[in-house]
C-alpha cells in the first residue's frame, strides 16, 4: 500500500475504538482526496471551498507528484477494520459466556417481584419463622444483593432447621432451596450453618394461592429438573442461586472461639 497521509490519518481515527495502531507514515505526499472524501460523507464541494485545487498541502522532505486515493482499497481497509471489531465483540461475548456459565447471570429487582421477597418483609417473616419453630440458630446475615434473599444461619446445636414447617414461610413462600453444611474454620473447629432462600417462578405470587396450589406448581418444577425439560429461565435463575450460595459457604466467618459451643 502507498503511504498517504490524509487516508491512513483518517483511518487511525476510525480504528481508535478497537485500540487498532495502523503505525507511522515514514514519507508524505500530497493525495488527491475527492474520491475518498466523497465516500466519507464529505462533498466535493466543501472540499474545494476548502481546498479549490482539490488537493491537501502536506508539509514534506522530497516532493513527489500527487497520487489519487483509491476508493477501493480504503474500502478493503475498512472492511478489514469492521472484520477485527467483530471478532473483537465476539472475544467479548465468549468472556461474558464464559462467566455466565460458571456463576449464571445477576438478576436484578424488579416492581413485580412480591413484597415479601424483598429485603426488609423477608427478614420479618424470618425472625417469625424461627421464633415460632422456637429454632437454635443465631442470624448471621442477609443477601439481599439481587432476588430472591438468602438468609444465613449459625446452628448452635447441630440441627437441621426446617423453616418451611412454619406457618410463616409457608403464608408468604412455595417451598425453599436450603443448605446444610459443616464450616472447617480452619483452627480444628467445624461450625455447622443453615442457608435458606424461597423459591419462586417469577410469575405468581404464592401468597395469593392456596397452599395445595403451590404444592403443585412446585412438585411440577421439581419434576422439570429431574427430566431435565426447565426452561432456559429456571435453569438461569437455578444456576445463579447455587452459586450464591456456594459464595456464601467459601466466604464463611466462623464465630470467635470464645463464642462456639464445647
Amino acid at each position: 500500500m502507498r503511504p498517504r497521509t490524509l487516508l491512513i490519518a483518517g483511518l487511525v481515527l476510525l480504528a481508535g475504538g478497537t485500540g487498532i495502531m495502523l503505525g507511522f507514515v515514514t514519507k508524505t505526499v500530497d493525495c488527491d482526496c475527492r474520491p475518498c472524501m466523497a465516500m466519507a460523507g464529505d462533498s466535493v464541494e466543501n472540499a474545494r471551498a476548502a481546498h479549490p485545487a482539490g488537493r491537501m498541502p502536506v508539509a514534506r522532505d522530497h516532493r513527489t507528484p500527487a497520487v489519487p486515493c483509491d476508493p477501493k482499497e480504503l474500502q478493503r481497509i475498512r472492511d478489514r477494520i469492521d472484520e477485527i471489531r467483530t471478532k473483537t465483540a465476539f472475544s467479548e461475548r465468549l468472556s461474558d459466556g464464559y462467566v455466565a456459565t460458571q456463576e449464571g447471570v445477576p438478576i436484578p429487582w424488579t416492581d413485580d417481584i412480591p413484597l415479601q421477597y424483598r429485603a426488609e418483609q423477608f427478614q420479618a417473616i424470618i425472625a417469625q419463622a424461627l421464633d415460632e419453630l422456637q429454632a437454635p440458630a443465631e442470624i448471621v446475615g442477609f443477601d439481599c444483593n439481587e432476588p430472591p434473599c438468602i438468609v444465613k444461619l449459625r446452628v448452635l446445636d447441630g440441627s437441621n432447621i426446617k423453616i418451611n414447617k412454619s406457618d410463616a414461610w409457608r403464608k408468604n413462600f412455595r417451598g425453599r432451596t436450603a443448605t446444610l453444611v459443616n464450616v472447617d474454620c480452619k483452627d480444628g473447629r467445624f461450625e455447622r450453618i443453615n442457608l435458606f432462600a424461597p423459591s419462586w417462578d417469577g410469575k405468581t405470587d404464592p401468597a395469593g394461592l392456596t397452599e395445595e396450589e403451590n404444592k403443585k406448581i412446585r412438585k411440577a418444577a421439581i419434576r422439570r429438573m429431574i427430566d431435565g425439560t426447565e426452561t432456559e429461565e429456571e435453569k438461569a435463575r437455578d444456576k445463579r442461586l447455587s452459586h450464591r450460595l456456594s459464595t456464601i459457604r467459601e466466604s464463611w466467618q466462623c464465630a470467635p472461639a470464645d463464642r462456639r459451643e464445647p
